[in-house]
């Protein structure tokens, strides 16, 4: 076989297992049910969000990096009510990770502070 022939072969097999799967997904209740949250409301509540989050830590949080693992409990416990009342299942890593986005993208807290609060808040 020369590599051209190979190459189309891969290419077909990719095309039609990505149909496959995407049928199957569809059949069992769109990425929704799969993945078990609607991203699309994800992607609003963590929008939403963002200004919660750069609020609470400007108003709590001093800027010692040992304190901000406790200052990112204290975020949590507001932004878990905040997720249940819009129907979002979050789990806390996941609300950890959203918030430690934003604090790192607003430039609250370096990544290497943020990166350190969350493995020892795990």
């Amino acid at each position: 076989m020369t590599p051209l022939t190979t190459t189309i072969i891969v290419l077909v097999d990719l095309v039609v297992t990505t149909l496959v799967a995407m049928i199957i997904i569809r059949r069992r209740g769109g990425l929704k049910a799969w993945l078990g949250v609607d991203l699309a409301a994800m992607r609003a509540f963590a929008t939403e969000a963002e200004q919660t989050i750069v609020d609470f830590m400007r108003a709590n949080w001093s800027g010692d990096a040992s304190t901000l693992p406790a200052a990112m409990d204290g975020l949590l416990t507001q932004l878990e009510p905040m997720a249940a009342a819009r129907g979002l299942k979050v789990p806390r890593a996941v609300l950890q990770q959203v918030a430690g986005r934003v604090i790192v993208a607003r430039g609250l807290a370096t990544s290497g502070d943020m990166t350190e609060a969350l493995r020892k808040a795990a």
